[in-house]
């Protein structure tokens, strides 16, 4: 696998620096880039595979060839998580911050000033006002008999409350509006479904027009459990796993263009000395 690829913000894919739209396979095939539902999603030859929604989430799952052989932000993987938080000189850290900085990719990084390496307080909800809000706002992942049920017991949901919690918190102490604290809770509630669906466990409806709606594009609907591989103006991903995820589908009589659904006869062309295709009416 050779040449470089960027998950930017916005789920944007860039491969060699070039605005690429997909489905799109490289590389002499060693590696495919595909959407899935609300991810995009890396796959390659050796087994490591990437989900990203463009703004919060990744999730990263590589091949146990490579356990006990890795390092950075996904720890060690050495069955030892006192040291996961290793950094590149090889010493360790109880701050998340200091290791999270510490692992910047050289020539990335957010403007603006990084988090301090130190942590806050221990508690960042130990406001009891800010406790209290954020129960109120994660509720629905501590709810025995809400629609999240059938995840207590196969979801680790204490860390997934505690961080919801801590998040919504952090978020009332910098001042945060009402909009974005909706936000962050959404992102907690959305990573757990995420999880629970891979975990292969069905759940009842959650979203609605107060509690997280998702907005779809044009021709396209919300499914709660829609097929992971959609078809494509070029057909459905190579090396796609059908499984039921969340996330907006096209509907019947629509295909995938890049991330638009359209009418498959305004489909656009596939350059076949590359690979790349080209949404309709794009001049190249």
């Amino acid at each position: 696998m050779t040449g470089k690829i960027s998950l930017l913000s916005g789920r944007k894919v860039l491969v060699d620096g070039e605005r690429t739209n997909l489905p799109f396979t490289g590389d002499g095939e060693s590696y495919y880039i595909y959407n899935a539902g609300r991810y995009t999603v890396l796959k390659t030859e050796f087994g490591l595979e990437i989900r990203w929604n463009g703004h919060f989430n990744w999730f990263v799952h590589i091949p146990g060839s490579y356990h006990n052989q890795i390092c950075g932000l996904c720890g060690k993987w050495d069955g030892d998580k006192s040291n996961d938080f290793t950094l590149r000189d090889k010493s360790t850290t109880k701050f998340a911050n200091k290791f999270g900085n510490n692992w910047v990719a050289s020539g990335y990084g957010c403007s603006g000033e990084k988090p301090p390496d130190e942590a806050g307080p221990d508690d960042p909800c130990g406001r009891a006002k800010f406790k209290a809000e954020a129960a109120k706002q994660c509720n629905i992942l501590k709810n025995k008999n809400g629609p999240l049920k059938s995840c207590f017991g196969v979801m680790d949901d204490e860390v997934y409350l505690k961080t919801c919690q801590e998040d919504v918190c952090l978020a009332k102490e910098g001042g945060a509006s009402k909009d974005e604290i909706s936000s962050i809770r959404c992102t907690s509630v959305s990573s757990f479904v995420d999880e629970c669906l891979d975990a292969g466990v069905g759940i009842a409806k959650w979203r609605s027009n107060k509690l997280c709606p998702m907005k779809c594009g044009k021709h396209a609907r919300y499914n709660l459990r829609m097929s992971s591989c959609q078809e494509t103006c070029t057909g459905k991903p190579k090396k796609c796993k059908e499984q039921k995820i969340e996330g907006c589908e096209c509907e019947k009589g629509y295909v995938l263009s890049g991330d638009d659904c359209v009418d498959e006869k305004q489909c656009g062309c596939t350059d076949e000395s590359d690979g790349k295709y080209y949404k309709a009416r794009r001049n190249i």
